[in-house]
């Protein structure tokens, strides 16, 4: 007896025609990415969303690169990853970043834990405010941030943000009895 999903695969295959033909390897092109590539059109307008997000960017690259250097701590803990000589006895500041020195790498001047960016201090009230757009609650937000940023205390910071932000507190369900 073949599973539910095999037999509802049967099923949708089942108004199709097939006919099974075999080619040799000598019969068939080697598909390269570039041979599937399309040629720039440059008659094509550019999409009106693209715009739109490159327009809306909060930060970019050459932005936290910059705030990362004027970063007391930042610019302290890139120039450990850049030349290394982490110490053995970590002061307070410096203790988690200490603890992921093995996976913390610099690109272009920004500050990298795995494949998050590290944001400078100056630049987390922006990233929490773009992080909580929408009200999605505190657990979706810390899932959409472990994503894509991080600093130290960042979970807590988001925690703080949320139970501040009226809107989300209107419409929050009523605790347990």
């Amino acid at each position: 007896m073949a599973s539910a999903r095999i037999r509802r695969w049967a099923l949708k295959l089942s108004n199709y025609n097939y006919r099974i033909q075999f080619k040799g390897t000598h019969e068939i092109a080697n598909a390269d990415c570039l041979s599937r590539l399309p040629c720039p059109d440059e008659t094509v307008p550019r999409q009106e969303e693209l715009v739109l997000l490159t327009e809306q960017c909060i930060l970019n690259a050459e932005a936290v690169a910059a705030e990362t250097r004027r970063d007391p701590v930042l610019s302290q803990v890139l120039r450990l990853v850049q030349h290394g000589g982490w110490p053995v006895e970590s002061p307070d500041w410096l203790k988690p970043y200490a603890a992921r020195r093995h996976e913390l790498s610099q690109t272009a001047g920004v500050l990298l834990w795995g494949h998050r960016v590290v944001i400078p201090t100056v630049a987390r009230k922006r990233v929490l405010g773009e992080l909580h757009v929408g009200h999605p609650g505190i657990v979706k937000t810390k899932a959409l941030a472990r994503s894509i940023v991080w600093w130290p205390k960042i979970d807590e910071d988001i925690s703080t943000v949320v139970r501040s932000c009226a809107p989300c507190q209107e419409s929050r369900g009523a605790p347990p009895h």
